[in-house]
Formats: C-alpha cells, structure tokens, sequence
C-alpha cells in the first residue's frame, strides 16, 4: 500500500515538473513562464502570449508577474480572474506597469 501511496504521489506531481518553459520579450526584458492551458492561466488571473509553446493552440505562455514601479501584480483585466483577485486584495488597475497585451494591468495595492 505504500508503495501505492508513493506512485500516486509521484505521479500527480510529475505534470508540474516536466511543464514546458516559456519566455516573453517585452520593452528590453525577458518574462519567464510556463506552457499551459490559457483558461488556467486566466482562472489563476495570470496573462498569456501566443506562439512560444511547442503544441496545439490549446498551448501559450502564461506569465506570472509583479508589477514595475509600484507594490502590485500584473493581472489580465478583461477576466472575472484578475478582477476578483485585485478586488480581494484591495486593489485596483493601474495602466503601464505590466508587459503584455494591453488587457494586462497592475492591480496596485
């Protein structure tokens, strides 16, 4: 049974380990992220690019990143994700301090 117990862990966090990396150039800085499902990425209030992921178009960048300048995290805007997550902190939408698509705002705290 132990053994059991350890595959399953092992399995369940083997999807994690093997995610396929990803980068975003933007304004002279490179954005590191991970390859994934762009509804995760939207659910988690995170952003995503196009065409720097090996598969299907079920596959983009999702980035994961603070905000320059001022105390926050960029978050996509446009989604019920973002907007509840910047709401639950106390925030709100500041343009400018993220890269990305223009969707793609600081929700400053």
């Amino acid at each position: 049974m132990k053994l059991f117990a350890l595959a399953y862990t092992c399995a369940l966090a083997l999807p994690s380990v093997l995610a396929e990396s990803c980068s975003y150039w933007d304004d002279g800085v490179t954005y590191h992220g991970t390859c994934g499902s762009p509804v995760s990425c939207n659910n988690a209030g995170n952003f995503y690019v196009d065409n720097q992921c090996s598969g299907g178009s079920n596959n983009k960048c999702c980035i994961e990143q603070a905000c320059r300048g001022v105390a926050g995290w960029c978050l996509n805007s446009n989604t019920s994700a973002g907007k509840n997550w910047c709401s639950l902190v106390g925030g709100h939408f500041v343009s400018n301090r993220c890269p990305g698509p223009d969707a793609v705002k600081c929700c400053q705290y």
